[in-house]
């Protein structure tokens, strides 16, 4: 496996996704359906990060206090505790990558050329 396939290149692309016009559309029956299922993968995922690394829950839970301590605001959040933007700006790299990676170990996916 080739080193820069372990290592992260770029500040990872992240997306928002807006649901809850559609989630307003479904009937009830599938309100449940979607609300269960996200519990499962919320749960499941606990699973997921133990299996990846015994610090991975840690840093999981570190990543959600900070987010719901900063309300969403990382800037104030930094600011307010003497953290430089761009120190800021890696943990926050860091962090969409260990999320969308559900771990601390990232290994890029193989592209088709490989």
């Amino acid at each position: 496996m080739a080193a820069s396939r372990l290592l992260v290149q770029e500040t990872p692309h992240v997306h928002l996704l807006s649901v809850g016009a559609r989630f307003l559309d479904l009937s009830k029956e599938e309100k449940l359906y979607a609300h269960f299922l996200s519990r499962a993968a919320w749960y499941g995922a606990r699973i997921i990060l133990h299996q990846t690394s015994p610090e991975s829950n840690s840093i999981f839970d570190l990543i959600i206090r900070l987010y719901a301590h900063s309300q969403g605001d990382w800037r104030r959040l930094a600011q307010s505790n003497g953290i430089l933007p761009e120190e800021l700006d890696a943990f926050l790299d860091y962090a969409a990558t260990f999320l969308s990676n559900v771990g601390n170990y990232y290994v890029d996916k193989p592209s088709s050329r490989e």
